[in-house]
């Protein structure tokens, strides 16, 4: 996507979205120097103005944000641009009085950077999107936004903006850009590795060199690993054999070092509320670091080739990119670990994980937060595999078992993000690490934290459950029939709150085994078996959960309105007296939206089945699909599309995965011949399709 060319065809408000990599700052930087030349450019008239409008663009690297003490961050930001010694008043009022002749255009790069802390009962992320709402207010402003996610933003403050997202490159794309014909060999994983931008770029220069070599990485750490290593082989021939080494020196010693350093204090939020100088930092690490010193290096030679010849890392231990910086953190980890640092080693995974963690006291699954430190935790285990505990043995970490324990809370964590985030293969890899950690440290909890966390781990291996692949099934489904039987070690009528949830969860978790190998008729035997114990002892939300799963098996088992009826019992038992109008207008969304989402699945297929468009097996004791039946389902879709809208888009949300799935629900709508001539519903239902489409 060429930013430049969207914004000139239509100037306006734009979002942009995308993973780390995927060129966010240099569009934006792009479009900056752009606008700027073509304003510089623009001819005079007679009088000596300017022909058009004057372009300003302002363009501000979130992070710098982050050194601002004020709850006016953007304005305060301005000044630098504007004067120092203006108010926020004059700002406003200068781009109020030249809107007839000056367009700004305001470019803030990686809002994700903003370090979010709270002042006076707000974020700073409320603060700012404050500032720039008021800037918005002008027709002479525009501002553009880039952002690894766009959830950590306010839903109202969003949909001010026209969303774009860089796309990964496609199979095809990779190989145009490698000169690979479709023939040549490109393992899977490589190809998903490469769809990133900046990691196919960084390949081809590899691949160039050393194909072979290349097409063995197995992981994003390897192939940056292998990248700069061969630069500093090709610098050897221009440089010299020293300033070679001291190449090598910088990436292997210094910047590790340096990184790990600024990591750990974003990790523990105290980087931003600490001085932060390079050249402090940089001699730090040279003393720190004398074994790996190149012999007859000074000081200064190391630090004039960081800043001139590398240039990754500016004065105020800044890194150009997140990524480099993740990169050379790990590779600071293991160079901290060899030389025995365990109390900084401990500190920092410990803060790495709780970072990761998956925290049950929240409704939502906070992945805003969680992705956070994603790239890291990704190249920390990509370094370390399986060989995590070694390394903290290897730094003096006593005893043994405390070395297994926080192995056991990273890789936990980390298997629990791929899994919410759908990387079945990430998370069932790093899920098997973790089950084999608590098998060797399970005495170490309570019978509930043990099956609390035998669960948790369930459900990342719960993604190798493949037919055909019978011994690793057998070791998946004991697996979650051991954690029921260490919650059957209490008594059913001595057990509190929290383990009759987790017994609900474990028996509907045994009943998903089954329906990942579409036995389905096993499926609702559990799932049934898991609502008659939820409805003794849990809440009516997970008693909803149960009737969620049910009703997937009775879709399945090609019996539609058992499922309908299963959803209209989940709505009485949490919802009752209560219409969705009616929790629509009070902006009520406790039920599950992705349950209503699903409903209009069977709801299509009834509608199908009644016009005659499917066919339906006929069986002893099924229901008729009665008129009344259907013109209850059409009453209520109108609403049902609404709840599940706006709950797919509400606050700090920005559900796509479900909003893919209503957009795949409206199709089959407009398919539907009983709806062909209900005109309001299909003006709902086509009114909506956009809207999907648009996000």
């Amino acid at each position: 996507m060429n930013l430049c060319k969207k914004y000139i065809a239509k100037p306006g408000d734009y979002l942009v979205e995308s993973s780390g990599g995927f060129g966010k700052s240099t569009s934006l930087k792009h479009l900056a120097k752009f606008l700027t030349s073509t304003s510089e450019s623009k001819g005079k008239n007679t009088d000596g103005k300017t022909q058009g409008k004057k372009q300003v663009a302002v363009y501000i690297p979130v992070n710098d944000l982050n050194y601002i003490d004020s709850t006016n961050i953007l304005f305060a930001c301005l000044k630098k641009y504007f004067s120092s010694q203006v108010t926020d008043k004059a700002i406003i009022e200068m781009i109020g009085h030249t809107k007839d002749t000056t367009e700004y255009v305001f470019l803030l790069d990686g809002m994700n950077e903003l370090n979010n802390q709270e002042v006076n009962g707000q974020t700073r992320m409320d603060y700012l999107c404050k500032d720039i709402k008021c800037l918005m207010e002008y027709p002479n402003v525009h501002v553009v936004i880039s952002t690894r996610r766009a959830d950590i933003m306010p839903e109202t403050f969003r949909k001010m903006f026209r969303i774009l997202r860089f796309q990964p490159f496609s199979d095809k794309n990779i190989r145009k850009y490698l000169n690979m014909q479709e023939t040549d060999d490109l393992p899977q994983h490589l190809m998903k590795i490469l769809s990133n931008p900046m990691f196919l770029k960084l390949f081809k220069k590899i691949y160039q060199r050393q194909p072979s070599v290349a097409l063995a990485v197995t992981n994003k750490f390897e192939l940056l690993e292998l990248y700069f290593k061969q630069e500093t082989e090709l610098h050897r021939e221009g440089m010299g054999d020293h300033a070679a080494e001291v190449r090598g020196y910088l990436l292997e010693s210094v910047l590790p070092y340096i990184a790990f350093q600024v990591e750990s204090a974003l990790l523990e939020n105290r980087f931003y509320e600490e001085e932060q100088h390079l050249d402090d930092t940089v001699r730090e690490a040279f003393n720190q670091t004398r074994e790996d010193r190149p012999e007859n290096t000074s000081f200064e030679t190391v630090y004039e080739m960081l800043q001139m010849n590398l240039g990754v890392v500016d004065e105020r231990n800044i890194f150009v990119h997140e990524l480099l910086r993740d990169f050379w953190a790990v590779k600071g980890f293991r160079l901290e670990a060899n030389k025995g640092e365990c109390e900084k080693i401990e500190t920092f995974l410990v803060s790495l994980s709780e970072a990761l963690e998956y925290r049950k006291t929240k409704k939502e699954k906070e992945l805003a937060r969680r992705t956070k430190y994603l790239d890291l935790g990704d190249f920390l285990y990509s370094m370390e595999r399986a060989g995590l505990e070694k390394t903290l043995r290897r730094c003096g970490m006593k005893p043994d078992k405390k070395c297994v324990l926080r192995t056991l809370d990273f890789v936990q964590e980390l298997s629990g993000v791929y899994d919410d985030l759908g990387e079945g293969k990430e998370a069932a890899e790093i899920g098997w690490i973790a089950k084999g950690c608590l098998s060797r440290v399970g005495e170490m909890f309570s019978i509930y934290e043990r099956a609390e966390r035998m669960n948790f781990i369930y459900y990342s291996i719960k993604w190798d459950i493949k037919a055909g692949n019978e011994e690793k099934n057998k070791k998946i489904l004991n697996y979650i029939l051991e954690a029921r039987k260490e919650v059957e070690k209490i008594p059913e009528e001595a057990r509190d709150i929290q383990l009759n949830d987790l017994y609900g969860r474990v028996l509907s978790n045994t009943g998903a085994f089954f329906f990942r190998l579409k036995d389905y008729d096993e499926a609702r035997k559990w799932h049934l078996l898991a609502m008659e114990y939820k409805k003794r002892h849990c809440t009516a939300g997970a008693v909803v959960r149960s009737y969620q799963t049910l009703m997937s098996d009775a879709y399945h088992l090609g019996d539609p309105l058992e499922g309908y009826h299963y959803y209209k019992e989940a709505w009485e038992e949490l919802c009752q007296g209560r219409t969705l109008e009616q929790c629509l207008l009070l902006e009520d969304h406790r039920f599950p939206e992705d349950m209503i989402e699903r409903v209009m699945g069977n709801e299509i297929l009834l509608l199908d089945m009644y016009s005659g468009k499917t066919d339906r097996a006929e069986e002893d004791g099924k229901e008729e699909i009665t008129e009344e039946i259907i013109e209850e389902i059409i009453g209520e879709l109108p609403a049902q599309i609404m709840y599940v809208y706006t709950s797919a888009t509400g606050y700090q949300r920005n559900n796509v995965r479900l909003i893919k799935s209503l957009k795949g629900k409206l199709e089959g709508l407009v398919e539907c011949k009983k709806l062909q001539e209900r005109k309001e519903l299909m003006i709902v239902v086509e009114e909506y399709m956009e809207k999907c489409e648009n996000i």
